[in-house]
């Protein structure tokens, strides 16, 4: 997974633009003076600064796994956080550290079996009564023939048959965080394009036949997916 992401590190920084899937996750954060915040998987650091725009004097502490991507964080940030080269797996970090724990986007990466104990460990971060901010995707109910089909098409990326990606449903993610201790307070749905990009470049004959059914379908309109995020509070 890193060799991945460092190689990926560099043109994703250059892509990644601020989405309204962050400007409202940086709504819903909310955080005292001296509180102490922990990105998993801060990747360009560009919600980073969003945040430190909004919270002034916390202690942010960005977590990656690729040096590429905390190099790319840096440039954006300078020293305004700090930079933890690490597995989300593993943790540097003492017991009950932390006010608030963001992810976005990050424990989808981990194979299967390991997400349950990803998260255990992500809650044994947090104080009693911190928040756990969780966004994925690709997890919420299906209301159309279009997200269905979109839903089969992100099944059958090469990123998902390779075990680098794995999505939970909204129930699955649920009983996760049931299980370490987490409870959810707040869980809402919002919608981000759909880069069909990502797919056009896959090289399966019957998933471009699907790109090209689910460009049918939007009719010229662009393609979007639902995102879930769930706000958890240590119990």
């Amino acid at each position: 997974m890193r060799e991945h992401w460092d190689e990926q590190a560099e043109e994703y920084a250059k892509g990644r633009e601020f989405s309204g899937v962050d400007e409202r996750v940086i709504q819903l954060i909310e955080l005292k003076p001296k509180n102490r915040l922990l990105e998993i998987g801060v990747g360009s650091g560009i919600t980073a600064e969003k945040i430190l725009d909004k919270c002034d004097n916390i202690n942010y502490f960005g977590l990656d796994l690729s040096v590429n991507f905390l190099k790319a964080t840096k440039n954006r940030l300078r020293d305004n956080i700090s930079y933890i080269s690490a597995d989300a797996a593993y943790p540097p970090f003492k017991a009950a550290a932390f006010d608030l724990i963001l992810e976005m986007n990050s424990i989808h990466h981990f194979p299967k079996d390991i997400i349950p104990k990803v998260i255990l460990d992500i809650a044994g971060l947090l104080k009693t009564g911190g928040r756990y901010i969780s966004v994925e995707d690709w997890g919420a109910p299906v209301k159309d023939e279009r997200e269905k089909l979109a839903h089969e098409m992100q099944k059958n990326r090469s990123s998902v048959m390779d075990g680098l990606e794995y999505h939970p449903t909204d129930e699955q993610w649920i009983e996760h965080f049931k299980n370490s201790s987490l409870k959810v307070i707040h869980l809402e749905h919002i919608v981000r394009p759909l880069n069909l990009n990502y797919y056009k470049n896959e090289r399966d004959d019957l998933l471009q036949q699907r790109v090209r059914k689910l460009e049918e379908l939007w009719e010229g309109e662009q393609p979007e997916s639902t995102m879930s995020i769930f706000i958890c509070e240590k119990l």
